[in-house]
């Protein structure tokens, strides 16, 4: 079977043929460069899943601390105010017990007045 065409058209035809193989060859190296860095992004991906991981487990971890934190400076401040409920009575006890003593003290000068006076 033969067929007969001009050789203009034979040369379009031909053109025409050479860039489908070169469009088609540059898109065969696009998917290869696509399926690439398909992989190297899914690499990419599983990386930063693993970043995020262990993002997590540090926050969670910061959370256990704070928390743990804020439980102790509850109690510090629960003993402090213990601290200085306990300040104040002794205070208080340390005053009385001055004022005892300085009754007692008067009272001994005034004994001890009244036994040289009658002497």
């Amino acid at each position: 079977m033969t067929i007969t065409m001009q050789l203009t058209q034979w040369n379009t035809l031909k053109q025409e043929l050479i860039e489908q193989e070169n469009d088609l060859t540059q898109l065969r190296q696009k998917l290869k460069m696509l399926r690439s860095t398909s992989s190297e992004q899914m690499k990419l991906l599983e990386s930063l899943q693993n970043e995020l991981d262990e993002t997590q487990k540090n926050l969670t971890t910061a959370n256990v601390s704070l928390t743990e934190c804020q439980n102790a400076l509850k109690e510090s401040r629960e003993s402090l105010q213990t601290l200085k409920a306990q300040i104040k009575q002794m205070e208080h006890k340390q005053a009385v017990m001055r004022r005892q003593r300085d009754v007692y003290a008067t009272l001994f000068a005034l004994s001890v007045g009244a036994v040289i006076a009658r002497r």
